[in-house]
Protein backbone atom coordinates (compact mmCIF):
# COMPACT_ATOMS: atom_id res chain seq x y z
CA UNK A 1 0.00 0.00 0.00
CA UNK A 2 0.68 3.97 -0.50
CA UNK A 3 2.32 5.45 2.68
CA UNK A 4 1.65 8.99 3.33
CA UNK A 5 4.64 10.30 2.57
CA UNK A 6 5.05 7.77 -0.86
CA UNK A 7 1.80 9.66 -1.65
CA UNK A 8 3.04 13.04 -1.95
CA UNK A 9 6.22 11.39 -4.04
CA UNK A 10 3.71 10.43 -6.09
CA UNK A 11 2.32 13.54 -6.82
CA UNK A 12 5.35 15.77 -7.06
CA UNK A 13 5.99 13.25 -9.80
CA UNK A 14 2.86 13.73 -11.85
CA UNK A 15 2.30 17.77 -11.12
CA UNK A 16 4.67 18.76 -12.89
CA UNK A 17 3.28 17.42 -16.07
CA UNK A 18 -0.14 19.16 -16.24
CA UNK A 19 -0.27 22.71 -17.28
CA UNK A 20 -3.03 23.71 -14.61
CA UNK A 21 -2.00 24.97 -11.16
CA UNK A 22 -2.06 21.62 -9.26
CA UNK A 23 -1.61 22.04 -5.32
CA UNK A 24 -2.35 19.91 -1.99
CA UNK A 25 -1.86 20.29 1.37
CA UNK A 26 -2.79 18.14 4.46
CA UNK A 27 -5.68 18.56 7.17
CA UNK A 28 -4.93 21.57 8.32
CA UNK A 29 -4.23 23.39 4.99
CA UNK A 30 -0.63 23.85 5.33
CA UNK A 31 0.17 23.46 1.52
CA UNK A 32 2.40 20.85 1.31
CA UNK A 33 3.15 21.18 -2.72
CA UNK A 34 2.19 22.94 -5.85
CA UNK A 35 3.07 23.30 -9.34
CA UNK A 36 4.81 26.06 -10.86
CA UNK A 37 1.48 27.42 -12.80
CA UNK A 38 -0.03 27.87 -9.07
CA UNK A 39 2.94 30.01 -8.69
CA UNK A 40 2.47 31.92 -11.79
CA UNK A 41 -0.78 32.29 -11.00
CA UNK A 42 -0.52 33.66 -7.08
CA UNK A 43 2.26 36.12 -8.38
CA UNK A 44 4.82 34.10 -5.94
CA UNK A 45 8.55 33.96 -6.78
CA UNK A 46 9.27 30.32 -4.98
CA UNK A 47 8.40 28.09 -3.71
CA UNK A 48 8.91 29.06 -0.28
CA UNK A 49 6.23 31.96 -0.52
CA UNK A 50 3.56 29.56 -0.37
CA UNK A 51 4.86 25.44 0.36
CA UNK A 52 5.00 25.15 4.83
CA UNK A 53 2.43 27.88 4.67
CA UNK A 54 -1.43 28.30 5.11
CA UNK A 55 -3.51 30.76 3.36
CA UNK A 56 -3.69 33.22 6.06
CA UNK A 57 -0.20 33.71 5.11
CA UNK A 58 -0.33 34.52 1.64
CA UNK A 59 -4.22 35.97 1.13
CA UNK A 60 -6.20 38.11 2.98
CA UNK A 61 -8.25 37.27 5.96
CA UNK A 62 -11.63 36.97 4.06
CA UNK A 63 -10.07 35.14 1.01
CA UNK A 64 -7.74 32.92 3.35
CA UNK A 65 -11.09 31.75 5.33
CA UNK A 66 -13.36 31.01 2.73
CA UNK A 67 -10.72 28.49 1.02
CA UNK A 68 -9.81 26.71 4.36
CA UNK A 69 -13.28 26.34 4.55
CA UNK A 70 -14.15 24.38 1.27
CA UNK A 71 -10.81 22.62 2.05
CA UNK A 72 -12.20 21.16 5.37
CA UNK A 73 -15.74 20.31 3.39
CA UNK A 74 -13.84 18.24 1.08
CA UNK A 75 -11.87 16.73 3.76
CA UNK A 76 -15.13 16.22 6.08
CA UNK A 77 -17.62 14.79 3.78
CA UNK A 78 -14.54 12.92 1.64
CA UNK A 79 -16.22 14.32 -1.66
CA UNK A 80 -15.10 15.96 -4.79
CA UNK A 81 -16.32 19.48 -4.82
CA UNK A 82 -15.94 23.09 -6.29
CA UNK A 83 -16.48 26.37 -6.00
CA UNK A 84 -15.38 29.64 -6.85
CA UNK A 85 -12.39 31.03 -5.17
CA UNK A 86 -11.32 34.69 -5.56
CA UNK A 87 -7.67 35.12 -5.18
CA UNK A 88 -5.46 37.90 -4.67
CA UNK A 89 -2.55 38.04 -6.95
CA UNK A 90 0.44 38.18 -4.72
CA UNK A 91 2.97 40.20 -6.09
CA UNK A 92 0.05 42.89 -8.37
CA UNK A 93 -2.47 42.81 -5.41
CA UNK A 94 -5.33 42.48 -8.61
CA UNK A 95 -8.06 39.78 -7.69
CA UNK A 96 -8.29 36.75 -9.89
CA UNK A 97 -11.27 34.36 -10.27
CA UNK A 98 -10.85 30.25 -10.12
CA UNK A 99 -12.82 27.72 -10.02
CA UNK A 100 -11.23 25.43 -7.61
CA UNK A 101 -11.98 21.38 -7.67
CA UNK A 102 -10.49 20.10 -4.92
CA UNK A 103 -10.45 15.93 -3.34
CA UNK A 104 -9.23 13.84 -0.55
CA UNK A 105 -6.39 12.47 -0.60
CA UNK A 106 -6.09 8.95 1.63
CA UNK A 107 -3.56 7.30 3.48
CA UNK A 108 -3.60 3.31 2.66
CA UNK A 109 -6.01 2.80 5.76
CA UNK A 110 -8.64 4.76 3.71
CA UNK A 111 -8.36 7.73 6.35
CA UNK A 112 -8.11 11.13 5.28
CA UNK A 113 -4.74 12.56 5.44
CA UNK A 114 -5.19 15.99 2.97
CA UNK A 115 -6.88 17.31 -0.14
CA UNK A 116 -5.65 17.62 -3.68
CA UNK A 117 -7.04 20.48 -6.04
CA UNK A 118 -6.73 21.90 -9.26
CA UNK A 119 -7.69 25.49 -10.30
CA UNK A 120 -9.03 27.21 -13.51
CA UNK A 121 -8.84 30.65 -14.37
CA UNK A 122 -12.03 32.51 -15.27
CA UNK A 123 -10.69 35.98 -14.36
CA UNK A 124 -11.82 37.78 -17.84
CA UNK A 125 -15.28 35.80 -18.07
CA UNK A 126 -15.62 36.79 -14.55
CA UNK A 127 -15.06 40.31 -14.88
CA UNK A 128 -17.12 40.66 -17.93
CA UNK A 129 -19.97 39.09 -16.60
CA UNK A 130 -20.20 41.24 -13.94
CA UNK A 131 -19.94 44.36 -15.96
CA UNK A 132 -22.47 43.15 -17.89
CA UNK A 133 -24.70 41.79 -14.95
CA UNK A 134 -24.05 45.79 -13.95
CA UNK A 135 -24.79 47.03 -16.47
CA UNK A 136 -28.32 44.91 -16.87
CA UNK A 137 -29.59 45.88 -13.61
CA UNK A 138 -28.76 49.29 -13.92
CA UNK A 139 -30.74 49.82 -17.35
CA UNK A 140 -33.41 47.45 -15.67
CA UNK A 141 -33.71 50.21 -12.79
CA UNK A 142 -33.84 52.95 -14.63
CA UNK A 143 -36.76 51.33 -16.43
CA UNK A 144 -38.61 50.64 -13.52
CA UNK A 145 -38.32 53.97 -12.12
CA UNK A 146 -39.02 55.40 -15.41
CA UNK A 147 -42.14 53.04 -15.15
CA UNK A 148 -42.94 54.69 -12.07
CA UNK A 149 -42.99 57.95 -13.11
CA UNK A 150 -44.74 57.56 -16.36
CA UNK A 151 -47.79 55.70 -14.48
CA UNK A 152 -47.65 58.38 -11.88
CA UNK A 153 -48.51 61.05 -14.17
CA UNK A 154 -51.08 58.30 -16.27
CA UNK A 155 -52.63 58.34 -13.19
CA UNK A 156 -53.25 61.69 -12.86
CA UNK A 157 -53.90 62.85 -16.48
CA UNK A 158 -55.27 59.60 -18.25
CA UNK A 159 -58.29 56.83 -17.17
CA UNK A 160 -57.71 53.41 -16.00
CA UNK A 161 -57.72 51.66 -18.77
CA UNK A 162 -55.07 54.01 -20.22
CA UNK A 163 -53.36 53.49 -17.30
CA UNK A 164 -53.15 49.66 -17.50
CA UNK A 165 -52.58 49.63 -21.19
CA UNK A 166 -49.15 52.04 -19.86
CA UNK A 167 -48.35 48.98 -17.30
CA UNK A 168 -48.56 46.41 -19.66
CA UNK A 169 -46.09 47.86 -22.48
CA UNK A 170 -43.87 49.20 -19.34
CA UNK A 171 -43.63 45.00 -18.24
CA UNK A 172 -43.38 43.60 -21.74
CA UNK A 173 -40.28 45.77 -22.19
CA UNK A 174 -39.03 44.71 -19.21
CA UNK A 175 -39.60 40.99 -19.68
CA UNK A 176 -37.86 41.89 -22.81
CA UNK A 177 -34.53 42.77 -20.55
CA UNK A 178 -34.79 40.15 -18.35
CA UNK A 179 -34.82 37.60 -21.78
CA UNK A 180 -32.08 39.25 -23.10
CA UNK A 181 -30.23 38.94 -19.64
CA UNK A 182 -30.93 35.48 -19.75
CA UNK A 183 -29.32 34.88 -23.02
CA UNK A 184 -26.30 36.70 -21.71
CA UNK A 185 -25.85 34.38 -19.30
CA UNK A 186 -26.48 31.19 -21.40
CA UNK A 187 -23.25 32.93 -23.41
CA UNK A 188 -21.09 33.35 -20.65
CA UNK A 189 -22.00 29.16 -20.20
CA UNK A 190 -20.84 28.56 -23.84
CA UNK A 191 -17.84 30.79 -23.01
CA UNK A 192 -17.54 28.53 -19.96
CA UNK A 193 -17.82 25.68 -22.09
CA UNK A 194 -14.58 26.87 -24.51
CA UNK A 195 -12.49 26.99 -21.82
CA UNK A 196 -13.72 23.76 -20.36
CA UNK A 197 -12.65 22.59 -23.88
CA UNK A 198 -9.32 24.06 -23.66
CA UNK A 199 -8.83 22.18 -19.82
CA UNK A 200 -9.48 19.16 -21.63
CA UNK A 201 -6.62 19.81 -24.02
CA UNK A 202 -3.87 21.02 -21.99
CA UNK A 203 -4.78 18.15 -19.03
CA UNK A 204 -5.54 15.48 -21.87
CA UNK A 205 -2.07 15.19 -23.43
CA UNK A 206 0.35 14.34 -19.96
CA UNK A 207 -2.67 12.07 -19.03
CA UNK A 208 -2.89 10.18 -22.64
CA UNK A 209 1.10 10.19 -22.24
CA UNK A 210 1.30 8.49 -18.49
CA UNK A 211 -1.68 5.83 -20.14
CA UNK A 212 0.25 4.46 -22.73
CA UNK A 213 3.90 4.75 -20.76
CA UNK A 214 3.01 3.26 -17.82
CA UNK A 215 2.03 -0.21 -19.22
CA UNK A 216 5.24 -0.61 -20.90
CA UNK A 217 7.43 0.82 -18.35
CA UNK A 218 9.69 -1.85 -17.26
CA UNK A 219 12.53 0.05 -15.68
CA UNK A 220 10.17 1.11 -13.17
CA UNK A 221 8.91 -1.22 -9.85
CA UNK A 222 5.42 -2.80 -10.23
CA UNK A 223 4.21 -1.60 -7.24
CA UNK A 224 5.45 2.23 -8.17
CA UNK A 225 3.33 1.99 -12.00
CA UNK A 226 0.46 0.77 -10.30
CA UNK A 227 1.11 3.73 -7.87
CA UNK A 228 1.87 6.33 -10.47
CA UNK A 229 -1.76 5.12 -12.70
CA UNK A 230 -4.09 5.03 -9.85
CA UNK A 231 -2.78 8.64 -9.21
CA UNK A 232 -2.99 9.57 -12.95
CA UNK A 233 -6.68 8.09 -12.91
CA UNK A 234 -7.23 10.51 -9.65
CA UNK A 235 -6.42 13.31 -11.92
CA UNK A 236 -8.68 12.40 -14.68
CA UNK A 237 -11.21 11.73 -12.53
CA UNK A 238 -10.70 15.51 -10.82
CA UNK A 239 -10.75 16.60 -14.37
CA UNK A 240 -13.54 15.02 -15.42
CA UNK A 241 -15.82 16.50 -12.79
CA UNK A 242 -14.82 20.08 -13.35
CA UNK A 243 -15.82 19.21 -17.65
CA UNK A 244 -18.95 17.49 -16.94
CA UNK A 245 -20.62 21.05 -14.99
CA UNK A 246 -20.01 22.51 -18.34
CA UNK A 247 -20.82 18.84 -20.99
CA UNK A 248 -23.16 19.78 -23.90
CA UNK A 249 -25.24 16.88 -25.13
CA UNK A 250 -24.36 14.88 -28.51
CA UNK A 251 -26.74 16.66 -31.41
CA UNK A 252 -26.45 13.81 -33.50
CA UNK A 253 -29.11 11.69 -32.20
CA UNK A 254 -32.08 10.28 -33.88
CA UNK A 255 -35.77 10.82 -32.04
CA UNK A 256 -38.12 8.60 -32.98
CA UNK A 257 -41.86 8.32 -30.20
CA UNK A 258 -39.94 10.88 -28.20
CA UNK A 259 -36.48 8.75 -27.35
CA UNK A 260 -33.13 10.13 -28.75
CA UNK A 261 -30.85 8.06 -29.10
CA UNK A 262 -27.23 8.08 -30.52
CA UNK A 263 -24.41 6.01 -31.09
CA UNK A 264 -22.64 5.67 -28.19
CA UNK A 265 -19.26 4.28 -26.57
CA UNK A 266 -20.38 2.14 -23.32
CA UNK A 267 -16.67 2.38 -22.25
CA UNK A 268 -17.00 5.89 -22.36
CA UNK A 269 -19.94 6.61 -20.70
CA UNK A 270 -19.71 3.76 -18.47
CA UNK A 271 -16.34 5.30 -16.92
CA UNK A 272 -18.00 8.51 -16.82
CA UNK A 273 -20.43 6.71 -14.58
CA UNK A 274 -18.56 5.53 -12.34
CA UNK A 275 -16.34 7.95 -11.72
CA UNK A 276 -19.61 10.33 -10.61
CA UNK A 277 -20.34 7.24 -8.38
CA UNK A 278 -16.83 7.37 -6.46
CA UNK A 279 -16.93 10.75 -5.34
CA UNK A 280 -20.80 10.87 -4.44
CA UNK A 281 -19.53 8.23 -2.18
CA UNK A 282 -15.95 8.72 -1.23
CA UNK A 283 -16.84 9.33 2.35
CA UNK A 284 -17.49 5.45 2.27
CA UNK A 285 -15.90 2.68 2.89
CA UNK A 286 -16.77 1.25 -0.56
CA UNK A 287 -14.15 -0.06 -3.07
CA UNK A 288 -15.37 0.28 -6.98
CA UNK A 289 -14.10 -2.39 -9.57
CA UNK A 290 -14.20 -1.72 -12.85
CA UNK A 291 -13.00 -4.36 -15.13
CA UNK A 292 -13.08 -4.28 -18.92
CA UNK A 293 -12.30 -6.14 -21.24
CA UNK A 294 -10.30 -5.22 -24.09
CA UNK A 295 -12.65 -6.21 -26.73
CA UNK A 296 -14.75 -3.57 -25.19
CA UNK A 297 -13.20 -0.65 -25.66
CA UNK A 298 -14.28 0.42 -29.14
CA UNK A 299 -18.19 -0.80 -28.28
CA UNK A 300 -20.86 1.39 -29.32
CA UNK A 301 -24.77 0.79 -28.72
CA UNK A 302 -27.77 3.08 -30.11
CA UNK A 303 -29.41 4.32 -26.72
CA UNK A 304 -30.85 7.14 -24.52
CA UNK A 305 -27.57 7.90 -22.98
CA UNK A 306 -29.45 10.55 -20.35
CA UNK A 307 -31.96 7.44 -19.47
CA UNK A 308 -28.67 4.54 -19.63
CA UNK A 309 -27.10 6.92 -17.35
CA UNK A 310 -29.90 7.38 -14.64
CA UNK A 311 -30.53 4.00 -15.33
CA UNK A 312 -26.28 2.97 -14.15
CA UNK A 313 -26.64 5.28 -11.46
CA UNK A 314 -30.21 3.93 -10.10
CA UNK A 315 -28.39 0.52 -10.08
CA UNK A 316 -24.98 1.40 -8.61
CA UNK A 317 -27.37 3.33 -5.90
CA UNK A 318 -29.20 -0.08 -5.45
CA UNK A 319 -25.93 -1.63 -4.39
CA UNK A 320 -24.28 0.82 -2.22
CA UNK A 321 -27.63 0.84 -0.37
CA UNK A 322 -27.21 -3.10 -0.17
CA UNK A 323 -23.94 -2.76 2.09
CA UNK A 324 -25.67 -1.08 4.40
CA UNK A 325 -23.42 1.38 5.66
CA UNK A 326 -20.59 -1.42 5.96
CA UNK A 327 -17.37 -1.94 4.26
CA UNK A 328 -17.80 -3.34 0.59
CA UNK A 329 -17.30 -3.97 -2.76
CA UNK A 330 -19.25 -2.85 -6.05
CA UNK A 331 -17.83 -4.20 -9.28
CA UNK A 332 -18.80 -3.50 -12.86
CA UNK A 333 -17.86 -5.64 -15.63
CA UNK A 334 -17.64 -4.83 -19.25
CA UNK A 335 -17.60 -7.49 -22.16
CA UNK A 336 -18.60 -8.32 -25.82
CA UNK A 337 -20.01 -11.80 -26.44
CA UNK A 338 -21.25 -11.75 -30.09
CA UNK A 339 -22.74 -9.27 -30.94
CA UNK A 340 -24.03 -8.32 -27.31
CA UNK A 341 -22.49 -6.33 -25.04
CA UNK A 342 -22.91 -7.33 -21.62
CA UNK A 343 -22.56 -5.21 -18.43
CA UNK A 344 -22.74 -6.61 -14.82
CA UNK A 345 -23.28 -4.62 -11.78
CA UNK A 346 -22.31 -6.89 -9.01
CA UNK A 347 -22.00 -6.30 -4.92
CA UNK A 348 -21.05 -8.14 -1.67
CA UNK A 349 -24.27 -6.94 0.23
CA UNK A 350 -26.92 -8.14 2.22
CA UNK A 351 -28.83 -9.90 -1.27
CA UNK A 352 -32.37 -9.59 -2.44
CA UNK A 353 -34.87 -12.38 -1.53
CA UNK A 354 -36.79 -14.55 -3.78
CA UNK A 355 -40.09 -12.57 -3.23
CA UNK A 356 -38.20 -9.69 -4.01
CA UNK A 357 -36.51 -11.14 -7.18
CA UNK A 358 -39.80 -12.53 -8.74
CA UNK A 359 -41.73 -9.17 -8.59
CA UNK A 360 -38.82 -7.51 -10.14
CA UNK A 361 -38.79 -9.95 -13.14
CA UNK A 362 -42.72 -9.83 -12.71
CA UNK A 363 -42.66 -6.24 -13.25
CA UNK A 364 -44.45 -6.03 -9.89
CA UNK A 365 -44.05 -2.69 -8.37
CA UNK A 366 -41.37 -2.69 -5.20
CA UNK A 367 -41.95 -0.40 -2.33
CA UNK A 368 -39.68 -2.19 0.38
CA UNK A 369 -35.71 -1.31 0.56
CA UNK A 370 -35.53 2.36 0.21
CA UNK A 371 -32.58 3.80 1.90
CA UNK A 372 -31.84 7.27 2.70
CA UNK A 373 -34.38 8.77 -0.42
CA UNK A 374 -33.03 5.70 -3.03
CA UNK A 375 -35.66 3.29 -4.23
CA UNK A 376 -34.77 0.15 -6.30
CA UNK A 377 -35.63 2.43 -9.17
CA UNK A 378 -36.82 -0.77 -11.55
CA UNK A 379 -39.56 1.10 -12.72
CA UNK A 380 -36.82 3.08 -14.76
CA UNK A 381 -34.59 0.14 -15.47
CA UNK A 382 -37.16 -1.53 -16.87
CA UNK A 383 -38.32 1.24 -19.33
CA UNK A 384 -34.95 2.15 -20.31
CA UNK A 385 -34.26 -1.02 -21.56
CA UNK A 386 -37.21 -1.69 -23.24
CA UNK A 387 -37.09 1.83 -25.09
CA UNK A 388 -33.64 0.85 -25.85
CA UNK A 389 -33.14 -3.12 -26.98
CA UNK A 390 -32.09 -4.16 -23.73
CA UNK A 391 -32.73 -7.18 -20.79
CA UNK A 392 -31.76 -8.06 -17.46
CA UNK A 393 -30.84 -10.74 -14.98
CA UNK A 394 -30.69 -11.04 -11.51
CA UNK A 395 -28.80 -13.20 -9.68
CA UNK A 396 -28.49 -12.73 -5.28
CA UNK A 397 -28.50 -14.74 -2.43
CA UNK A 398 -29.62 -13.35 1.25
CA UNK A 399 -26.25 -12.68 3.11
CA UNK A 400 -24.10 -13.13 -0.25
CA UNK A 401 -25.00 -10.37 -2.65
CA UNK A 402 -26.13 -9.19 -5.75
CA UNK A 403 -25.19 -9.48 -9.33
CA UNK A 404 -26.98 -8.26 -12.34
CA UNK A 405 -26.45 -8.61 -15.98
CA UNK A 406 -27.48 -5.97 -18.50
CA UNK A 407 -27.49 -7.17 -22.41
CA UNK A 408 -27.57 -4.46 -25.45
CA UNK A 409 -27.21 -5.63 -29.27
CA UNK A 410 -23.91 -3.82 -30.25
CA UNK A 411 -24.19 -2.06 -33.20
CA UNK A 412 -21.85 -1.47 -36.23
CA UNK A 413 -18.45 1.09 -34.99
CA UNK A 414 -19.66 3.98 -36.21
CA UNK A 415 -17.46 4.85 -39.91
CA UNK A 416 -15.55 7.88 -38.36
CA UNK A 417 -14.04 6.13 -35.14
CA UNK A 418 -10.88 3.63 -36.14
CA UNK A 419 -9.80 0.78 -33.88
CA UNK A 420 -6.67 0.60 -35.49
CA UNK A 421 -3.81 1.23 -37.21
CA UNK A 422 -2.20 -0.85 -39.82
CA UNK A 423 1.50 -0.51 -40.86
CA UNK A 424 3.57 -1.86 -43.30
CA UNK A 425 7.31 -2.07 -42.59
CA UNK A 426 8.58 0.21 -44.63
CA UNK A 427 6.23 2.90 -43.77
CA UNK A 428 6.88 6.16 -42.80
CA UNK A 429 4.81 7.20 -39.20
CA UNK A 430 4.32 11.00 -39.01
CA UNK A 431 3.71 11.95 -35.72
CA UNK A 432 1.70 15.41 -35.45
CA UNK A 433 1.20 17.13 -31.72
CA UNK A 434 1.54 20.18 -29.77
CA UNK A 435 3.05 18.54 -26.44
CA UNK A 436 6.26 16.92 -26.09
CA UNK A 437 4.44 13.93 -23.86
CA UNK A 438 2.31 12.84 -26.90
CA UNK A 439 4.98 12.07 -29.07
CA UNK A 440 7.53 10.01 -25.96
CA UNK A 441 4.04 8.20 -24.95
CA UNK A 442 4.44 6.61 -29.50
CA UNK A 443 7.75 6.75 -29.00
CA UNK A 444 7.33 4.26 -26.50
CA UNK A 445 4.32 2.28 -27.95
CA UNK A 446 6.21 2.19 -31.67
CA UNK A 447 9.18 0.54 -29.52
CA UNK A 448 7.56 -1.90 -27.62
CA UNK A 449 6.95 -4.09 -30.48
CA UNK A 450 8.66 -2.85 -33.68
CA UNK A 451 12.20 -0.29 -33.65
CA UNK A 452 12.07 -0.42 -37.30
CA UNK A 453 9.23 1.42 -38.17
CA UNK A 454 10.48 5.10 -39.20
CA UNK A 455 8.95 8.04 -36.94
CA UNK A 456 9.20 11.24 -37.63
CA UNK A 457 7.71 13.92 -34.75
CA UNK A 458 6.56 17.28 -35.22
CA UNK A 459 5.06 20.06 -32.61
CA UNK A 460 3.92 22.16 -35.40
CA UNK A 461 1.75 22.01 -38.17
CA UNK A 462 3.41 24.16 -40.60
CA UNK A 463 6.60 22.40 -40.19
CA UNK A 464 4.92 19.00 -41.06
CA UNK A 465 2.90 20.19 -43.87
CA UNK A 466 6.42 21.37 -45.18
CA UNK A 467 7.93 18.51 -44.86
CA UNK A 468 5.05 16.19 -45.99
CA UNK A 469 4.64 18.32 -49.63
CA UNK A 470 8.20 18.20 -50.19
CA UNK A 471 8.09 14.33 -50.27
CA UNK A 472 7.57 12.60 -53.64
CA UNK A 473 3.88 11.07 -54.54
CA UNK A 474 5.24 7.37 -54.15
CA UNK A 475 6.90 8.74 -50.92
CA UNK A 476 3.36 9.89 -49.53
CA UNK A 477 2.11 6.28 -50.08
CA UNK A 478 4.22 5.18 -47.63
CA UNK A 479 3.49 7.66 -44.93
CA UNK A 480 0.91 7.35 -42.13
CA UNK A 481 -0.78 10.15 -40.60
CA UNK A 482 -0.90 10.66 -36.59
CA UNK A 483 -2.26 14.71 -35.96
CA UNK A 484 -3.86 15.55 -33.04
CA UNK A 485 -6.62 17.78 -33.89
CA UNK A 486 -6.08 21.23 -31.87
CA UNK A 487 -2.54 22.82 -32.48
CA UNK A 488 -2.53 25.58 -30.20
CA UNK A 489 -1.68 29.12 -31.36
CA UNK A 490 -0.77 27.79 -34.44
CA UNK A 491 -3.76 29.22 -36.70
CA UNK A 492 -4.63 25.66 -38.17
CA UNK A 493 -5.71 22.18 -37.25
CA UNK A 494 -5.42 18.44 -37.38
CA UNK A 495 -7.65 18.03 -40.50
CA UNK A 496 -5.89 21.44 -41.86
CA UNK A 497 -2.85 19.45 -42.34
CA UNK A 498 -4.81 16.21 -43.79
CA UNK A 499 -6.26 18.27 -46.10
CA UNK A 500 -3.20 20.34 -47.24
CA UNK A 501 -0.82 17.69 -47.47
CA UNK A 502 -3.74 14.89 -49.01
CA UNK A 503 -1.74 12.06 -46.92
CA UNK A 504 -4.38 8.99 -47.70
CA UNK A 505 -3.71 7.25 -44.59
CA UNK A 506 -4.38 9.54 -41.59
CA UNK A 507 -5.94 9.15 -38.31
CA UNK A 508 -6.74 12.10 -36.22
CA UNK A 509 -6.24 11.62 -32.35
CA UNK A 510 -8.04 13.77 -30.47
CA UNK A 511 -9.96 14.42 -27.19
CA UNK A 512 -12.88 16.42 -29.23
CA UNK A 513 -14.34 13.45 -31.13
CA UNK A 514 -17.63 14.18 -29.45
CA UNK A 515 -17.68 17.70 -31.66
CA UNK A 516 -20.42 16.99 -34.15
CA UNK A 517 -18.34 19.62 -36.69
CA UNK A 518 -15.36 17.80 -36.56
CA UNK A 519 -16.82 14.33 -37.24
CA UNK A 520 -18.65 15.68 -40.79
CA UNK A 521 -15.12 17.34 -41.44
CA UNK A 522 -13.88 14.00 -41.03
CA UNK A 523 -16.50 11.81 -43.03
CA UNK A 524 -16.11 14.64 -45.64
CA UNK A 525 -12.00 13.61 -45.83
CA UNK A 526 -12.68 10.31 -45.52
CA UNK A 527 -10.14 10.44 -42.44
CA UNK A 528 -10.94 7.90 -39.12
CA UNK A 529 -11.14 9.38 -35.64
CA UNK A 530 -9.24 7.73 -32.72
CA UNK A 531 -10.03 9.40 -29.36
CA UNK A 532 -7.20 10.23 -27.54
CA UNK A 533 -8.46 8.61 -24.38
CA UNK A 534 -8.78 5.54 -26.08
CA UNK A 535 -5.29 5.45 -28.05
CA UNK A 536 -4.03 2.99 -25.68
CA UNK A 537 -6.04 0.54 -26.70
CA UNK A 538 -5.72 0.94 -30.05
CA UNK A 539 -4.46 -2.61 -31.99
CA UNK A 540 -1.37 -1.70 -34.15
CA UNK A 541 -1.22 -4.18 -37.38
CA UNK A 542 2.47 -4.70 -39.46
CA UNK A 543 1.62 -6.48 -42.18
CA UNK A 544 4.71 -7.27 -44.16
CA UNK A 545 4.26 -9.52 -47.06
CA UNK A 546 1.11 -10.46 -46.73
CA UNK A 547 2.22 -11.84 -42.81
CA UNK A 548 0.32 -10.05 -40.39
CA UNK A 549 1.25 -8.90 -36.54
CA UNK A 550 -1.02 -7.80 -33.97
CA UNK A 551 -0.05 -5.70 -31.57
CA UNK A 552 -2.36 -4.34 -28.49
Amino acid sequence: MIKKAQMIEYIESIAPLLPVPLYWGDKNSIVLGVNKEVLKAAGARNYKDMVGKTPYDFYPEDMARNIILHNEKVMNTGETLSQEEAIRDISTGKTRYYNAVKAPLYNDNNKVIGFVGASIEITAEKEKLIAQKEAEQLKIANIKLEAENKLNQVILEKTALEANSERLRLENRIHKLEKEKHQLESAQQAQFRKIAAQVAHDIASPIFALQMILPRCDVLPENTRSALSKFSTRIIDITQNFLSQFKQKPEDGITINGITKTQASVYTELTEIITEKKYEYSNRSIKFVTEINSSSFFTFINVDIDAFKRMMSNLINNSVDALEDREGIITIHLDTIDERVQIIIEDNGKGISQEVRDKILNNITITSGKIDGYGIGFSQIRDTLANNEGIFSIDSQLGSGTKITLTFPKIETPNWITSKIELKLDDLVVIVDDEPYVHEAWECQFKTFSSNIIRRHFEHGKEAIQFLNALTDEEKKKVFLLTDYELLKQQLNGLDIINKTKIERSILVTSHHNDLEIRKQSINLEVKILPKELAFAVTIIINPNEKCFIIN
